[in-house]
């Protein structure tokens, strides 16, 4: 979000970081009402976008495409292709195991042969 061409900083940017990083989804993150010109939330989980918009400035909302990865799960290696592979992935990627679809899954170490 840009105010008359300045970036505004959404309400839940981590200011304990040095890169740009943002903090977990919350509601107190909306902004209220008596909040500055330009005061902005994204929820990712419901995909609004809370903005305060007040007085005569020019507000500009600018989107890229992103791909947003959740990690924080760890499976020794030799463990994640032996049993529910699917649930494994999924758990990984932070998504519902529903979305993956099994083609064919071979093992680095194995034997068979590609035709």
């Amino acid at each position: 979000i840009y105010v008359n061409g300045m970036l505004m900083m959404p309400n839940n940017i981590d200011t304990t970081k040095s890169d740009y990083a943002l903090l977990p989804p919350d509601d107190s993150f909306i902004p209220a009402l008596e909040e500055a010109n330009g005061a902005n939330y994204f929820d990712p989980n419901t995909g609004h976008l809370y903005l305060i918009v007040t007085g005569p400035s020019t507000i500009e909302i600018k989107t890229q495409p992103i791909v947003v990865l959740k990690l924080g799960m760890t499976v020794p290696i030799e463990n994640f292709f032996e049993e529910n592979v699917v649930a494994n992935l999924a758990g990984l990627l932070g998504i519902d195991p529903a979305n993956i679809r099994v083609t064919n899954i071979v093992r680095e170490g194995s034997t068979r042969r590609k035709k």
